[in-house]
């Protein structure tokens, strides 16, 4: 679950097109008298929601601080003894079986860190036989674009101000970017594929994707692709981030090619998406080729998410099995400070020890009760 601001969750509520969708949803699924899991909770959009339709138990789950003001709200408004706020992840809370787990961890697309393994958790570990998980299902989709402004904001966000540097580099990087844009419709060059569906009752980690092909294209430069979801919280109440004109909290997401594609008269556009999980994080993969009338390829770009990484050659050089690795500044404080707790020590006696063995990472006091105080925050209870 990722961690948002305040303000941050606020503009999720405020955006018509998802709450409308959400409290709908709540209203079809909580019963009088319903126990309800709110996962990624964030003030308590939906807790309060669902203790409004009736719910008699809702656990508000929610690893950012936002969720504090959410416990003030509720013991303001005399609810307190029917919310649980719990700041953690839910791995770290003790399950308890509910009527209703409601999330809404997708982001702009639904291959967000952790997002299917949480739900896959709630449903397994929380969710009673017969009970309602939301959302329900996603559909993905791609559609190409033909809007030259719209590609190169994203692929020269400098624009004119290096007209004596090459920065091709930099320009490859981004060409390997998901851009959040919000694209006119009329930059679609022709209507929608879907490429992908996501089951959350069934969430598996594993790839996602597959071919589709646009025929009937007016010949011209194709500049890029533009991703979005169409979502089912539960059957019949859909919320989705297609473009419109119109701003929504999801954003949409564009793949800008490093140079178009020219589509001849008579041609087709054969588009490849792919997700693939990769060491705790979603790859993005595609693959966009143009064809002519006979079947020939006249035009091809390629990219992935993992290529727009920077990649810092002496850190991958430290995991090689013959590397000999030697402990950092940070890495020094923190086995300092992580041996001196012990329940018994203040964070004061801490820092004072912290200085001592290493007086050239904290020269003062207020230096020392900084940092180890960071990481008692951190790593302490």
């Amino acid at each position: 679950m990722s961690a948002y601001s305040l303000s941050a969750y606020g503009r999720m509520v405020a955006d018509p097109r998802r709450w409308s969708a959400v409290q709908a949803a709540l209203e079809h699924v909580v019963r009088p008298g319903s126990t309800v899991l709110d996962l990624g909770a964030g003030y308590g959009s939906a807790t309060f929601e669902a203790v409004a339709r009736g719910a008699s138990r809702v656990i508000a789950v929610e690893p950012a601080e936002a969720i504090l003001v959410g416990e003030r709200v509720a013991r303001a408004n005399g609810l307190s003894d029917r919310i649980a706020f719990h700041r953690a992840r839910l791995e770290d809370v003790p399950p308890e079986p509910v009527d209703v787990v409601f999330a809404d961890l997708r982001g702009g697309l639904p291959f967000m860190p952790g997002h299917f393994e949480a739900l896959a958790l709630a449903r397994r570990a929380w969710l009673r036989p017969g009970g309602v998980l939301v959302p329900h299902r996603d559909e993905l989709f791609v559609a190409p674009v033909r809007d030259e402004r719209l590609a190169q904001e994203k692929l020269t966000p400098w624009g004119a101000a290096h007209p004596q540097v090459d920065l091709a580099a930099a320009r490859a990087l981004l060409a390997n970017e998901m851009h959040r844009v919000n694209p006119p419709v009329t930059c679609l060059a022709a209507p929608p594929r879907a490429w992908a569906e996501i089951d959350y009752g069934q969430p598996e980690i594993r790839s996602y994707g597959k071919p589709v092909r646009f025929d009937g294209l007016e010949a011209g430069p194709v500049h890029g692709l533009v991703v979005w979801f169409d979502g089912e919280l539960v059957p019949g109440i859909r919320v989705s981030n297609a473009p419109d004109g119109k701003d929504t909290v999801y954003g949409r997401f564009l793949i800008a090619f490093d140079g178009p594609l020219d589509l001849p008269a008579g041609g087709t556009l054969e588009v490849d998406m792919r997700v693939s999980p990769v060491r705790g994080q979603w790859i993005w993969r595609w693959v966009a080729e143009v064809r002519e009338a006979q079947g020939a390829s006249v035009g091809r770009r390629d990219g992935s998410s993992w290529n727009a990484q920077t990649v810092d050659a002496g850190r991958l050089a430290r995991r090689r099995p013959d590397a000999r690795p030697a402990l950092g500044d940070d890495a020094r404080l923190l086995a300092v400070v992580l041996a001196a707790i012990d329940g018994n020590r203040t964070v004061a006696e801490i820092a004072a020890e912290a200085r001592e063995k290493l007086p050239s990472l904290l020269p003062d006091e207020d230096t020392a009760m900084e940092k180890v105080g960071d990481i008692v925050e951190r790593h302490g209870r």
